[in-house]
């Protein structure tokens, strides 16, 4: 392979994780923007909140208790700021890829631990469901308040990229030794 072929290579990682790394941004913005929005039009008009709720829940389901708003706040804040700082994490461990020594410790460092905070994300995804549906159905009368967990494909998926992550991260991590240790050598 030659040299300018290899400089070619790197120029377009380098690219590729500057995209990445924007990406993972854009998917964080719009997460944010999306529970502001809905924040937004929850504060103007409850009524398609709680059709959507009654729907899931029965008839009987209401969303006006500020104490049954405040905690659904908080458990979705909670979701959302672990998801948030997973993305901002990976868009920090691009950017050390994308730098002009790609195979360094601190992206391996970030991809680590954006893993570990996906998986956290994840988990409190799946635990966070019993005291959401519990808070949803606060205001429904005795015997009609309900709990649920659900374990979906989507949460298998996101345990399965966490993994990954924190894979790659090790696998990186070696890398970046490898590659110092080389570097003394010549």
């Amino acid at each position: 392979m030659s040299v300018s072929m290899n400089s070619d290579v790197w120029v377009r990682a380098r690219r590729a994780s500057r995209r990445m790394a924007f990406a993972s941004r854009a998917i964080m913005v719009m997460m944010v923007a999306g529970c502001t929005i809905a924040l937004g039009w929850f504060a103007i008009d409850q009524a398609p909140f709680e059709t959507l709720a009654r729907a899931r829940f029965g008839p009987t389901t209401s969303l006006g208790d500020p104490t049954q708003i405040a905690a659904i706040a908080i458990l979705v804040a909670i979701q959302i700021g672990l998801m948030v700082v997973a993305l901002a994490k990976l868009g920090a461990a691009f950017d050390h890829l994308g730098q002009s020594e790609p195979l360094n410790a601190a992206a391996a460092r970030f991809m680590r631990s954006s893993g570990v905070w996906l998986a956290l994300a994840t988990a409190a995804g799946i635990v966070l469901q019993v005291p959401l549906t519990y808070a949803i159905t606060l205001a429904n009368g005795p015997g009609e308040r309900a709990i649920s967990v659900s374990l979906s494909g989507g949460h298998v998926i996101a345990l399965f990229a966490a993994a990954a992550l924190i894979s790659f991260a090790h696998i990186c991590a070696l890398a970046a030794d490898v590659r110092a240790d080389q570097s003394q050598i010549v």
